[in-house]
């Protein structure tokens, strides 16, 4: 932040053009067309809320912007991150890039909130009541995804970059999968096989077999993958000199800076937000 509270003049100038820029880049993004998947595109299950997802593949293809706004866009991110006299925090700036550029934020704009976070290294006094073999384990890492799917309302509908269905019976909301609370999902699955859990998961045996079968373990691996290499923490971790081991050690606890995850699950909490009743089997009237 700048110490005064303010920004200058040419960098508040600075920021309103590149936002500006970036709303016309948006704006020629919008103007984009679906493709269906091809016919050899598998359909595939999720079982992220309780019940089977059957749905097909689908793929968006952006118009691309111009090359100029990009340039013009580039050349004056550059000019904030490089000048001095502005101090922004690099959560702050990622954060204006990333909201500027894209609405696939659009409906939980609200919930972002960031804070820094100590990470434990989860050996000796360090264990989180997420580790281990207990029952009270399982019931910690449900808390983490309570709610995995949503429902939104038209206006946050409208400005998503990969578009949705409505519900059907309730063609004014629209049914998302929240991407944090599915990865949660993977990894607990994964957790639960590692485990040697086959039974437990979910009440319903044949979800319970589909959720821990190999092919969706696979999937959730993958799916992991693609999540840390999308983020990219770059933290530094040091090394420390450990007299008794003779050596040096990474350490894990260190300062990250987050997402408020308890902000992102109050979010997903609300009355507004819950999709119980929803039938995904059933086809939207408006879909022809």
């Amino acid at each position: 932040m700048v110490s005064n509270g303010h920004y200058p003049f040419w960098s508040r100038f600075t920021l309103r053009t590149m936002k500006s820029t970036a709303d016309e880049i948006f704006a020629s993004r919008n103007h984009h067309s679906y493709e269906k998947a091809s016919s050899s595109d598998e359909d595939h299950l999720l079982c992220e809320n309780g019940s089977f997802l059957d749905q097909k593949t689908h793929r968006s293809r952006l118009d691309a912007p111009s090359k100029y706004g990009l340039i013009r866009t580039a050349v004056l991110i550059c000019s904030v991150v490089l000048n001095k006299d502005v101090y922004f925090e690099k959560w702050e700036l990622l954060a204006l890039i990333l909201t500027t550029h894209t609405n696939n934020l659009a409906p939980l704009q609200e919930a972002i909130r960031y804070k820094t976070v100590l990470f434990t290294s989860g050996f000796g006094s360090q264990k989180t009541k997420y580790m281990g073999n207990s029952t009270a384990a399982d019931d910690a890492w449900k808390a983490l995804y309570p709610r995995t799917v949503v429902r939104i309302p038209k206006s946050s509908a409208d400005q998503l970059v990969n578009q949705t269905i409505p519900l059907n019976g309730d063609e004014d909301h629209f049914p998302v999968l929240i991407s944090v609370f599915h990865e949660m999902h993977c990894l607990d699955s994964i957790r639960h096989i590692y485990f040697g859990h086959t039974k437990g998961f979910d009440q319903n045996p044949v979800i319970n077999e589909a959720i821990l079968a190999p092919e969706h373990i696979d999937h959730c691996f993958d799916s992991l993958r693609q999540t840390l290499m999308c983020g990219g923490d770059v933290a530094p971790m040091p090394y420390k000199w450990v007299e008794e081991r003779k050596k040096a050690l990474g350490h894990l606890d260190v300062q990250h800076t987050c997402r408020d995850y308890e902000a992102l699950l109050e979010w997903a909490g609300r009355p507004e937000h819950d999709i119980t009743g929803w039938d995904e089997k059933i086809k939207p009237t408006s879909i022809p």
